[in-house]
């Protein structure tokens, strides 16, 4: 055989291996292997390389476009559409590839759409935004065959009212992840039709509820409770772990009583949030499973850290990033053993707040978000001594890091990414030393 048809040592390869090399490339690399020969194209093909993998459309795809067949060839199971390509026949398109599509994202959605959703009834990920166009029974009887779906998302739905959210919640009972995201309420407090309340009881119907999102919203607007002189938020009234006697939005005299409603949560996302957040840290959880809060974008109340460490002694994952946090309040956040703390943008903490908290429980933190504080390099170079258990970090925007820092810091024991984007004083050749 001559030299010119011998095979190259990559098609002497075994499959396997071939298949975990084009694991590690992007898309457009994909692509362009795909073109090399017919192995090559089978290879990209191969199912195992696409599994949790989202194919994000663009734009409105027709029935007869050859894209299809190779996301059915492919196995593709989660898609998300962009605006342009959120239209009935590009979703019908989607049911007729015979596929057990699992995750689906919608930027848009409205009426005739809904119709096509209902046929996919192996979602077990759905996320639905601009969702102020859907007529509410039309949603409640299509959502009726999502009896898999473990997480919802219905963003900007500002038409939701408490019979619909309460009719959602019965039609999925295996929920284990809610979010209503840019829920905005300018109705008078007597005329809305999206309470606390009525939140409360749909949450209460979901056993297997985890995770809830209420990031963008207003959730402060008050309410009116069974002593007839105490207004409370909204917000208030969906994790308050009292008995609470309705008289304006609901039966006269009915008592709605579910205590276990912040007890079995272990996540709460309220990023940028209108909120009354004080009541919320006044009430006492230690009995719940809550792991994990993100307030980033609030103005933390007074004795903030004291509050949150007695209210939430649980929590492992906090975000207080683009809030007020100082010095003080994070050294009275190391009485908690964080794993997970990011405090992009607050420009109040320096390095002595960051070595005061690590003196407490340093040796539990895995992932820290430093981006764009001000801490001096003398500081960050002491990061593996505070964190020695450090796995990731963030240094975006920190401009005062140089290759001394960076060399410091990536030499920690456990450690296996940094970002340093926008971080000009680091050269290459210090990223290759590294």
């Amino acid at each position: 055989m001559s030299r010119l048809h011998q095979p190259s040592g990559w098609h002497t390869l075994p499959n396997e291996l071939k298949t975990l090399i084009a694991s590690y490339l992007n898309y457009n690399d994909k692509s362009n292997l795909s073109l090399v020969d017919w192995q090559c194209r089978d290879l990209i093909n191969n199912p195992l390389l696409w599994l949790g993998k989202t194919i994000v459309l663009k734009k409105s795809i027709s029935r007869q476009d050859s894209l299809w067949s190779t996301i059915k060839t492919r196995k593709c199971c989660q898609l998300e559409l962009e605006d342009k390509a959120c239209d009935p026949m590009t979703v019908q398109a989607i049911t007729q590839l015979g596929l057990a599509i699992t995750v689906l994202k919608l930027e848009y959605v409205d009426d005739d759409i809904l119709p096509y959703l209902a046929k996919l009834t192996c979602i077990t990920d759905l996320q639905l935004s601009n969702c102020s166009y859907i007529d509410h029974q039309l949603l409640i009887d299509n959502f009726i065959h999502f009896n898999h779906l473990t997480k919802l998302a219905l963003d900007a739905f500002n038409s939701l009212t408490d019979k619909t959210l309460y009719q959602l919640c019965l039609n999925c009972p295996q929920l284990t992840s809610l979010r209503l995201r840019y829920y905005h309420s300018p109705v008078p407090i007597n005329c809305r039709q999206f309470t606390g309340i009525g939140i409360r009881k749909a949450l209460a119907i979901l056993t297997h509820l985890q995770e809830i999102d209420f990031s963008f919203s207003i959730l402060e607007d008050s309410q009116y409770v069974s002593d007839n002189k105490a207004w409370k938020s909204t917000f208030y009234l969906i994790f308050s772990p009292m008995r609470l006697k309705l008289h304006q939005h609901d039966k006269v005299g009915e008592v709605v009583e579910n205590p276990s409603i912040v007890m079995k949560l272990k996540r709460i996302i309220l990023a940028y949030a209108r909120i009354e957040l004080t009541s919320f840290l006044m009430q006492h959880h230690q009995n719940s499973n809550l792991t994990s809060l993100d307030l980033s974008g609030h103005s933390l109340p007074e004795r903030f850290s004291q509050k949150l460490v007695k209210a939430i002694p649980t929590l492992r994952e906090l975000n207080l990033s683009n809030t007020d946090c100082d010095n003080t309040m994070l050294v009275k956040l190391g009485k908690l053993p964080l794993t997970k703390l990011a405090i992009e943008k607050c420009y109040k903490i320096n390095g002595y707040g960051l070595c005061e908290m690590a003196k407490l429980n340093g040796h539990t933190m895995q992932h820290l978000d430093l981006s764009f504080c001000d801490i001096s390099p003398e500081r960050l170079t002491s990061i593996p001594t505070l964190f020695p258990n450090l796995v990731s970090i963030h240094l975006r925007g920190c401009k005062q890091v140089d290759d001394d820092n960076f060399y410091a810091i990536g030499n920690g024991k456990y450690l296996n990414f940094i970002e340093i984007i926008g971080c000009k004083k680091i050269t290459s050749s210090a990223v290759k030393k590294l």
